[in-house]
């Protein structure tokens, strides 16, 4: 397929992305944007390109570890009617607009633990949105008939753009209110239509791969054990492997509270707090059909597939082998959907963040008091947008760098252990009136220190 034929079905896509979100915008408190249905599926932001493919790379060469990942956040939302309840009330009393925010209101509104938590949210998304931007590049490279074409700089690399294209979305649809408490209902809309999107693409390959290829899940059972590593595949493994569980599970059950994405959605975009009641079991169904077919397209890859290819990408890859390019397309859209998802809204939340936490309070705080209100509404839009872009670049550049030595999962469970950092201030914050800011401030610097010496040392000196 033509570079710029997908090119073209990308820019397409994107476009029609902003036409549902200005309808949506458009009527905000109409039924179709408010509904405990789009909530949950605004939750389904957590499903990214990770999900999309990485899970398939995991269970073919690890088996059922890869459900690690969604144990966490099933076991949390039963005490979601408890603690994210009383999270969102006290959101919603304070104006809160960010984890950042909340973390630091709870200790006496501390502008440097604020800050912290902030400069914490970029360590961790940061390298996940490269994530993304990784898994977009090499599927477009996967799909291209024009696979000699190497790029010599950032100017003629396509995710550079798309990723340029991206910003644009956020920043116009994410910045028209200086009120971050404000709801972006343009945005969740497309988060909600861009779940259903990805959920019904990743289904339609499973059954595929299952139905068409093989004759059913036992023809895949039968041809998979006689591989020599199916014992291990379809085995919880020993003490190690269990201890590698317990620490995944614990990294997600914090993720999905504490991911700035996650908080956004759940916190900050809910209407009514009884959309939770709503949310505690549908979500979870959610993420059981997304994982249904997930062992079994791992099985079909490395039957049908040599092992020198990138079994993260074995969804794309067997379809391909069988020249289906109408499913081939099909599969690189939802997997898209769940990058442009993360993307859009990790940037909105970080944005905020960063202008709220660091920019105004260390920086324009002066300029904010001196200046009329309808030059600081520009200001603060401007803060907003350069910010967005920023993150965005960075991203990509960090990608650019670092990404190739690392597998989407790998850059997942780094975000994911930098991010549970914050776990004990998050928590304690809500239960213990005695904890103070420099204890919190102590806790994340001593546990980023530990993260930065144990993972982030070693890779940038692989560089």
């Amino acid at each position: 397929m033509s570079n710029y034929v997908v090119g073209l079905i990308i820019v397409m896509y994107l476009a029609m992305l902003f036409v549902l979100a200005y309808f949506a915008e458009k009527n905000p408190r109409g039924k179709w944007t408010n509904n405990p249905y789009v909530y949950t599926l605004s939750l389904a932001v957590y499903c990214t390109a990770w999900t999309y493919y990485g899970s398939v790379g995991i269970a073919s060469r690890s088996g059922i570890s890869f459900l690690a990942i969604y144990l966490g956040p099933v076991i949390s939302f039963p005490l979601w009617i408890v603690v994210m309840k009383k999270v969102i009330r006290i959101s919603k009393q304070h104006k809160i607009s960010s984890i950042a925010d909340f973390i630091s209101m709870r200790y006496g509104n501390n502008r440097f633990l604020g800050a912290l938590v902030t400069i914490t949210c970029l360590l961790a998304i940061i390298p996940y949105i490269s994530l993304q931007l990784k898994a977009v590049s090499e599927t477009f490279s996967l799909i291209s008939t024009e696979n000699s074409y190497v790029s010599t700089g950032f100017l003629d690399d396509s995710t550079f753009y798309i990723a340029l294209l991206i910003a644009v979305f956020v920043a116009f649809y994410g910045t028209r209110s200086t009120d971050t408490s404000q709801h972006k209902k343009g945005i969740i809309a497309t988060v909600a239509f861009e779940s259903v999107l990805k959920l019904v693409f990743f289904l339609a390959i499973g059954i595929y791969v299952t139905y068409y290829l093989f004759n059913g899940t036992t023809d895949l059972y039968n041809q998979a054990s006689i591989k020599s590593n199916f014992t291990q595949l379809t085995s919880l493994g020993g003490l190690e492997n269990g201890f590698n569980w317990l620490f995944t599970i614990c990294l997600s059950f914090f993720a999905i509270f504490l991911l700035p994405r996650q908080f956004h959605v759940a916190v900050v975009e809910n209407d009514d707090e009884n959309y939770l009641k709503k949310a505690i079991w549908l979500f979870p169904l959610y993420l059981l059909l997304f994982n249904v077919f997930v062992i079994f397209i791992a099985w079909a890859g490395n039957i049908r597939l040599p092992d020198v290819v990138n079994h993260d990408y074995y969804s794309l890859l067997l379809p391909l082998q069988q020249n289906n390019q109408g499913l081939v397309l099909m599969v690189f859209i939802g997997g898209f959907t769940a990058v442009i998802s993360m993307i859009v809204v990790s940037t909105l939340a970080l944005s905020t963040m960063v202008s709220n936490n660091i920019v105004i309070p260390y920086g324009f705080i002066k300029k904010l008091v001196e200046g009329n209100p309808e030059e600081n509404t520009k200001r603060i839009k401007n803060i907003r947008r350069i910010a967005i872009f920023f993150l965005i670049v960075i991203a990509y550049f960090f990608y650019v760098n670092f990404s190739a030595q690392l597998s989407l999962c790998s850059i997942g469970l780094i975000s994911f252990v930098i991010i549970a950092q914050l776990a004990p201030s998050f928590f304690l914050g809500l239960t213990w009136r005695r904890g103070t800011a420099r204890g919190a401030e102590i806790g994340i610097l001593m546990g980023l220190a530990v993260v930065f010496y144990t993972l982030l040392l070693p890779i940038i000196s692989q560089v």
